[in-house]
């Protein structure tokens, strides 16, 4: 009987050490921004945590939050799309 707790607990041990593991793998993996978008990025200028992108001074602003894991980078497509049809556009990360 001591040996069946024995090999149970060096499983359960075992389990939580590779769950933990892949949990730090999963969370340094972002994703980023396409070739085309890393050409639209270089478009808008970068202002604190910021891409911006159209007339500042514009009544109408949009800011896009990228979803979770992905760069801001990889909306700049839309936020040069945006920025033509006159609109102020930021995209930003909440991250510190």
């Amino acid at each position: 009987m001591k040996k069946f707790f024995k090999w149970t607990a060096l499983s359960i041990v075992g389990l939580l050490v590779v769950a933990v593991a892949g949990f730090l793998i999963w969370t340094q993996f972002t994703y980023g921004p396409t070739d085309e978008a890393t050409q639209y990025a270089e478009e808008g200028k970068v202002v604190d945590n910021r891409l911006e992108f159209g007339d500042t001074t514009s009544e109408v602003g949009i800011i896009l939050y990228p979803g979770a894991k992905v760069e801001k980078e990889a909306y700049a497509y839309y936020g040069t799309r945006l920025a033509e049809e006159g609109y102020s556009v930021a995209s930003t990360q909440l991250r510190h």
